[in-house]
């Protein structure tokens, strides 16, 4: 983060509280404060994300999985980024040593789209879509 960046930031989260007229001695009152309501906010999500069950689009263990686990933002994310990749499907080209090839398609399709290349055990992945 940017110095630039860092006290944007700052200026943001004091901006309900503080003034350029505020007294130092305010000052730290309305630093609690401040404190306080980014303190019960933060509770606040993790209430609803642990009272609330997401809906989920796929019939798979992985999405109920991260339903358990992330944050509902998080879980939006990765829920939406599961579904998009139902419509392709991985064939695998070759095998060569720990490195394997696979040729990705859109579903139904024969014309190829991306080449995917995983690496080694820890499953490095390199894609011609460059994400």
């Amino acid at each position: 983060m940017s110095t630039t960046q860092r006290s944007e930031s700052m200026n943001k989260f004091f901006k309900d509280y503080v003034r350029s007229s505020t007294m130092i001695s305010d000052f730290m009152y309305q630093y609690e404060k401040a404190i306080d309501a980014c303190y019960f906010k933060k509770k606040e999500k993790n209430v609803k994300t642990k009272s609330t069950q997401e809906i989920l689009k796929t019939p798979l263990k992985i999405e109920e999985k991260a339903a358990n686990v992330y944050t509902k933002k998080s879980f939006m994310i990765f829920q939406n980024e599961l579904f998009d990749s139902l419509w392709y499907q991985a064939k695998k080209f070759f095998k060569e040593g720990e490195t394997k090839t696979y040729g990705v398609t859109a579903y139904g399709k024969e014309t190829l789209l991306y080449h995917v290349i995983l690496e080694g055990d820890e499953g490095h992945a390199t894609c011609t879509c460059h994400m």
